[in-house]
């Protein structure tokens, strides 16, 4: 946790943006699409029940990211 103290956030989204080549936004939609791939292989999920699993604020915008 000492890494993050005393950092601002445009500093922080700098240095992520450096080692992962994405931003800190671009990389947690990533991780939530991932999670989302999961539910759709093997459960019988609607979507809307996969948005609120994965943490989409809605359906719609999920699928948006998805794209």
């Amino acid at each position: 946790m000492a890494f993050f103290e005393n950092q601002s956030i445009s500093s922080f989204s700098r240095k992520f943006k450096e080692k992962t080549q994405m931003t800190p936004v671009q990389y947690m939609n990533l991780k939530k699409i991932e999670k989302v791939k999961e539910y759709l292989d093997k459960e019988n999920y609607t979507l809307r029940e996969i948005a609120e699993l994965t943490g989409f604020s809605n359906e719609n915008y999920m699928i948006r990211v998805f794209k």
